[in-house]
């Protein structure tokens, strides 16, 4: 009985040495992150998870750093294990429909956004948070980071125009416009749109508030149907 204990004692506290390196790995993989260096970060995260299998926060990180490297497949593999923990994690269905979209599969990204815009309502209107630099503090953080609506309703809207849905893009694009949210880039996809269906001096109201927010497509695209309707 004695020996027993004592093996439970040990291993006890085995386990709590290794979990307190969790938010140094973290940290650390924030740390390399921020420099770009992602496989090094998914290094540190691969320790964290081993020790922390349902935070659901190393494997939002390490998708995007699997997405930086361009490896989307791998990505959207851990954005499928948040939702494993998480069904309604906002950010993993909206990573996914992203990582879709960079593979060229829009319709597999329609229906992650709009997946992601069902579970978004709990977050409209809030602000991400400014994660802490202590570790163990860091570690206590893992929140689906209040996605808002009109976030992934301008990921459908450029979905939306590169299948030539333009109508569709259109209104999905007034919500992210009206709330001043990248405000150059959704002017110019509603100018996009506006071209594609032939109405040019409408397109050259939008193009020429995104040039002067100094987008520089629609500089170009300015300059090639504009100048002549000035």
């Amino acid at each position: 009985m004695k020996l027993i204990l004592l093996v439970l004692c040990i291993s006890s506290l085995l386990c709590g040495c290794e979990s307190e390196h969790a938010p140094e790995y973290f940290y650390q993989a924030e740390v390399c992150q921020g420099k770009g260096e992602y496989e090094k970060a998914n290094m540190y995260l691969n320790m964290v998870i081993e020790e922390r299998p349902l935070l659901r926060k190393a494997y939002l990180s390490r998708g995007a750093n699997k997405a930086a490297l361009n490896d989307f497949k791998g990505a959207i593999e851990d954005y499928r294990k948040v939702i494993a923990i998480d069904p309604d994690n906002t950010l993993a269905h909206y990573n996914i429909a992203n990582n879709y979209a960079n593979l060229g599969k829009l319709e597999r990204a329609l229906e992650f956004y709009r997946k992601a815009l069902c579970h978004s309502d709990r977050d409209r209107g809030l602000l991400r948070i400014d994660m802490p630099s202590t570790p163990n503090i860091l570690m206590e953080f893992d929140s689906d980071f209040q996605l808002a609506g009109y976030e992934i309703n301008l990921g459908i809207a450029l979905v939306e125009f590169d299948l030539g849905n333009y109508e569709e893009s259109k209104s999905r694009i007034t919500d992210p416009l009206n709330t001043g949210y990248a405000i150059d880039l959704c002017n110019l996809i509603y100018a996009k749109c506006l071209i594609n269906q032939d109405s040019i001096p409408a397109a050259c109201s939008f193009l020429d508030l995104s040039r002067r927010l100094n987008n520089d497509e629609a500089h170009l695209l300015y300059a090639r149907h504009c100048i002549n309707e000035d």
